[in-house]
């Protein structure tokens, strides 16, 4: 009996859980549809996660990967600009990273890929210690994630690829931080020398540039066991307190976090 209860309890468990996931694939408005051009901005953006030199609230936002983004871009530099409120897209930015894709056939085919911040199994090995005090623990976990999580993978670039210094004076620069709403910012510089090589042709700028941006997700529960775990940091999260909003979506709420989102634009570069 006991065997046959243990059999049911995990079926009952795999078939919620597959009814969230499903949820979460049903199809979503897109704001972004439309191929927007970048603004021309007559001074260098400082990349620092601040958000000020792009007069927010940013133009454009995408419901699948709940981000809202920017681009902006001078005779040197084009410049990116994400942020994104939800708790659960933050901590999948946080712990399984955010990818950065850019395609244009700008000076011949080009493909460049900036991959921050770098993510390894380690990182969810912190996750016990996060328990101790959510509001402390999420404080705290800001300030280190700016002060330790500085490398970045770059590929496709003319100059500079590999694991790199977020940092970094010269090639693509990133920068996350938060702001007082809690508000994860994420910003980005690339020379345009970078991204369309040394040599190329200022005349030919007028062409699309196609821009995908994915959000990780989270590796999913293997078990009945590891899920409960899950629901009861959720609950301890929200102090053990309910709303109105049916079981289902409040699942699919939870569950987002083991789900990658994409967000995919298309864009033109501004002149002065």
């Amino acid at each position: 009996m006991i065997m046959i209860n243990d059999s049911f309890e995990k079926k009952n468990w795999m078939n919620k859980f597959i009814s969230a996931m499903f949820f979460l694939f049903l199809p979503a408005f897109i704001f972004a549809q439309y191929n927007p051009k970048c603004e021309w901005t007559k001074e260098a953006i400082t990349v620092d996660g601040n958000v000020v030199d792009w007069n927010p609230p940013l133009r454009n936002y995408d419901s699948e990967s709940q981000l809202f983004f920017d681009f902006k871009n001078d005779d040197e530099k084009l410049y990116l600009c994400f942020q994104t409120k939800g708790e659960s897209n933050q901590e999948k930015i946080m712990k399984s990273g955010m990818k950065i894709i850019l395609s244009s056939k700008i000076n011949g085919k080009h493909k460049s890929i900036i991959d921050f911040p770098l993510r390894s199994s380690k990182v969810l090995a912190a996750k016990e210690e996060l328990k101790l005090d959510p509001l402390m623990a999420e404080k705290n976990s800001h300030h280190s994630f700016i002060a330790k999580d500085t490398l970045m993978e770059l590929k496709g670039f003319a100059n500079t690829n590999g694991i790199v210094s977020s940092r970094q004076l010269s090639g693509a620069r990133v920068a996350i931080n938060w702001d007082s709403a809690n508000t994860l910012n994420y910003e980005v510089a690339i020379p345009l020398k970078e991204l369309f090589g040394n040599d190329f042709d200022a005349t030919d700028l007028s062409k699309e540039i196609s821009l995908t941006v994915v959000i990780n997700a989270l590796p999913a529960p293997r078990s009945k066991e590891e899920m409960d775990e899950f629901n009861s940091s959720e609950r301890m999260k929200n102090g053990g307190q309910t709303d109105a909003v049916s079981e289902q979506q409040k699942m699919a709420a939870r569950y987002a976090i083991f789900q990658k989102t994409e967000l995919k634009q298309k864009f033109f570069l501004a002149k002065p």
